[in-house]
């Protein structure tokens, strides 16, 4: 009874950093999970993109956003407002999401249907390194394997190595040999 109970509620709910989140009246299965630093000269270019694709997609799919460091509520607002986020921006100072997800660069994001990760990585191939990017962007990766999901298709590129600023970790102690 309870594994029921527990199912419903996270198909009802989402629990995240001590908080409740209703997900969509409707209930949409598709959720796309990304990890943004508010400094992070990627993340910032990207918020445009993004805002884009969530703006596209509707209520299909539930964005949300994990600022992975020790961040206040009005930092993360105020980029928000900045940047005009059409998705909600949650922290992530203890690293939980980040570390549940194994999310290491910003932006990096994850698709997710019914808890499963089907796709992880980049947005696209607009960067290729850190600080190099393309006139244009020829490769959709975020947009291909939502666009696959919501068709009922299975996503054909399941990762790609997301280009960032790396998401500082703590250490786990310290080991002298």
């Amino acid at each position: 009874m309870s594994l029921l109970v527990g199912i419903y509620c996270s198909l009802t709910s989402l629990i995240l950093s001590g908080e409740r989140i209703p997900l969509q009246e409707k209930s949409s299965p598709i959720q796309v999970v990304i990890f943004l630093e508010l400094e992070c000269p990627i993340s910032q270019k990207y918020m445009h993109r993004l805002n884009e694709l969530s703006e596209f997609y509707g209520d299909k799919v539930e964005w949300i956003a994990y600022i992975p460091e020790k961040r206040s509520a009005s930092e993360i607002k105020t980029f928000a407002d900045e940047y005009a986020a059409r998705f909600k921006i949650l922290p992530d100072a203890n690293l939980a999401q980040t570390k549940k997800l194994g999310a290491t660069v910003t932006p990096q994001v994850f698709l997710l249907r019914g808890g499963k990760v089907l796709y992880r990585g980049a947005i696209d191939n607009w960067f290729y390194e850190l600080g190099r990017y393309r006139a244009e962007t020829t490769e959709h990766y975020l947009r291909d394997a939502l666009d696959a999901v919501l068709n009922g298709k299975e996503v054909m590129t399941k990762k790609t190595e997301a280009v960032g600023c790396f998401i500082q970790m703590p250490s786990e102690g310290h080991k002298h040999h």
